[in-house]
């Protein structure tokens, strides 16, 4: 069996049965074959196809376009493997899939198997987030970079979109498990391909502040302020202002896990305690009612920024 392994993120590269394979030059067979391996079902319609990447040709044009791509395709692969009986591709009267035989591996098709978890509403675990963080460490750039073909734009696009719902969910497990630098690369790796992403911004102001920065995240708003200006002629928002309100304010309960998440835990601490011992009972549950008092309190001092800041706004 053959092995056919590409990395498409970033910059290309390609390696047949373990050995390097480079392109002469970029030509309509290589798109022809991107396009197979970044849609990998198991058959295409050769009409659709033709149509897709020939799409300014007439059909009849397009389709001998076609075949002419995939028999250099084909020759291509047989020249790789010393094996004029090699076949790449199964290409039949009317469709068009990657042979059986061969042991197909891409960045795109671990990336997006890892990506899974990124979809699912929920928090992630251990396990969830060592996938994830495999995951994007194939995204080594942009798919395809220096492609600009309609449908290589199209994929582009959504595997960009994949890519920082999977940053987003590791800043997020990031912060809960209390790891802020890895939390902070995520978020710095993003504003590097969105420097006027706004959320990107929020977490890394929250993280800084977490890890005992304190300046960092109040110069970090400052740079949100800049790029959201400089990218695209607006402000932040009240959600921005507001956490840069809290921050300013040093209120760290405001921006750390809500009471939701800490409760458990000081419930899950009285549980683990032995507490047979009513005196030691008791020190949990004056600890456990002095958390609320302070969270009721500080809440009403996020109100009172809440309110100063919408009352500034109204002024100006």
């Amino acid at each position: 069996m053959y092995s056919v392994k590409v990395w498409l993120f970033g910059d290309i590269r390609m390696q047949f049965d373990g050995m390097e394979c480079q392109w002469t030059k970029p030509c309509k067979m290589q798109e022809v074959f991107y396009y197979l391996l970044t849609h990998r079902k198991s058959h295409h319609q050769r009409e659709n196809l033709a149509e897709t990447l020939w799409c300014d040709s007439p059909a009849t044009t397009a389709k001998k376009n076609l075949r002419q791509s995939l028999w250099q395709l084909q020759s291509h692969f047989a020249a790789q493997s010393q094996n004029p009986q090699f076949h790449l591709l199964m290409a039949g009267l009317k469709s068009i899939a990657f042979h059986p035989d061969i042991d197909l591996w891409t960045d795109v098709m671990m990336f997006e198997q890892s990506g899974n978890v990124a979809q699912r509403g929920t928090e992630i675990d251990e396990s969830s987030a060592d996938k994830l963080r495999q995951a994007v460490q194939l995204y080594r750039g942009d798919l395809l970079e220096g492609w600009y073909q309609d449908w290589c734009l199209y994929e582009r696009e959504r595997l960009q979109h994949l890519y920082f719902k999977m940053l987003g969910k590791l800043m997020a497990y990031c912060e809960i498990h209390e790891q802020y630098e890895e939390g902070m690369s995520y978020a710095e790796t993003m504003l590097h391909y969105d420097p006027a992403g706004e959320r990107a911004h929020q977490q890394l102001m929250r993280l800084k502040y977490l890890s005992g920065d304190r300046t960092g995240a109040l110069r970090q708003y400052e740079c949100c302020v800049k790029a959201l200006r400089e990218e695209l002629g607006v402000t932040p928002s009240l959600q921005t202002q507001q956490l840069y309100g809290q921050i300013h304010s040093a209120q760290e309960s405001l921006i750390t896990p809500s009471a939701t998440k800490i409760m458990p835990k000081i419930a899950l601490e009285i549980n683990d305690a032995q507490l047979h011992l009513p005196g030691e009972m008791l020190a949990h549950l004056r600890t456990f009612q002095s958390t609320i008092n302070e969270l009721q309190q500080q809440a009403q001092q996020w109100i009172q920024v809440v309110e100063r800041l919408d009352s500034e706004q109204r002024l100006s």
